[in-house]
């Protein structure tokens, strides 16, 4: 038996005298990597789910791989660091990158408005109203960006001024780490947490002991509320990628605004987000609304991009005043929305 003994070891040494210098461990997750199109955002929206379990993304010859985002700061020094190429983000953090920073990127494409955008409160932290909010800490993804000044918009209409001391806001995350803190009435270190927005997936998730306090397009309307977004290095070395990207999305879109698709595609959401069909209904109805769902067709919606730039004027948002906003929603190349990629993909969509 003896020997034997060695069989192991020398098919070991045929294996990596095969392989050496062809693939080790590290070339090939560099190579998955980077056949991947790397997307990175806060949630899986529907156009999304759909184009990944109908295959759109295969049928326009992509791999994408979906990034799970943190925050909008770690998600924006990973698409300047490289490890995404596509993202989908709050609009105005696309704006203030753009506008106030200067950085070389833009909007490709519409993702949603406000989406079942909501101030949601916990109750069990003693939260029933408004005025209950004084004092306290209200949680956010990042104190000047993303819906942070929807969030001050709402409470400056009920008589809460954050420039007042009236609260004050306490940096958490993106919506996943919101909701779960929210619901846990604090975050992983303990900090007790009151009351934060959230929106879709989460907004249809939320229980006891939290509830809604206000529905964000009930205060600003309309309201582009995200948007795709690349590195202008990246959309200049390929542009074909974005706009398979982008047709997949949009027929994903599509598929799901069909109404003979909807059990189908409400067990896609189910199994996508890991939520009862019950939960999976209500956040497609949410998202197929046309005022305050997904973009139709992932088309920005101007006059909500407009909203959401005035929005953050409002709130003294911009280091510099901004000239005529409406030349700053036209379409451009590495303008502050570049529509070159969506026109090229809804002109070939397959819907």
């Amino acid at each position: 038996m003896r020997r034997h003994s060695y069989l192991p070891s020398l098919l070991s040494l045929l294996v990596c005298f095969f392989f050496t210098g062809v693939v080790s461990p590290d070339n090939a997750r560099a190579a998955v990597q980077s056949s991947c199109v790397q997307y990175g955002a806060f949630s899986k929206n529907v156009s999304y789910i759909v184009a990944k379990h109908e295959g759109f993304f295969e049928r326009e010859g992509l791999t994408v791989c979906y990034n799970q985002v943190r925050s909008s700061d770690q998600q924006y020094a990973d698409l300047f660091a490289g490890r995404y190429d596509i993202i989908s983000a709050a609009s105005d953090t696309v704006i203030t990158r753009k506008v106030n920073l200067n950085l070389p990127l833009s909007m490709i494409a519409g993702l949603e408005m406000n989406n079942d955008q909501v101030l949601a409160v916990n109750k069990a932290r003693g939260i029933n109203s408004f005025e209950d909010l004084r004092g306290k800490p209200i949680a956010v993804d990042a104190p000047d960006t993303g819906f942070s000044f929807l969030l001050r918009k709402i409470l400056a209409e009920h008589g809460l001024l954050l420039e007042n001391g009236d609260y004050t806001l306490q940096p958490i995350g993106g919506v996943a780490l919101r909701y779960a803190a929210l619901q846990a009435g604090q975050t992983a270190s303990g900090q007790p947490v009151y009351a934060s927005m959230i929106n879709y997936p989460f907004a249809a998730q939320l229980h006891e002991p939290v509830t809604v306090l206000a529905r964000a397009e009930d205060y600003v309307f309309p309201y582009q509320g995200g948007a795709f977004a690349v590195r202008h290095d990246y959309s200049a070395s390929h542009p074909d990628t974005i706009t398979h990207f982008l047709r997949a999305m949009i027929d994903g879109g599509e598929f799901a605004r069909r109404p003979r698709n909807r059990a189908l595609v409400i067990g896609y959401i189910a199994a996508e987000l890991g939520v009862t069909n019950d939960i999976a209904e209500r956040e497609l109805s949410a998202s197929l609304d046309r005022q305050t769902g997904e973009n139709h067709k992932a088309k920005i919606d101007k006059q909500a991009l407009i909203g959401t730039i005035e929005l953050r004027q409002e709130f003294n948002g911009f280091t510099a005043p901004l000239g005529d906003i409406n030349q700053l929603v036209q379409p451009c190349e590495n303008c502050l929305y570049d529509d070159r990629f969506w026109k090229a993909a809804i002109g070939n969509s397959n819907n």
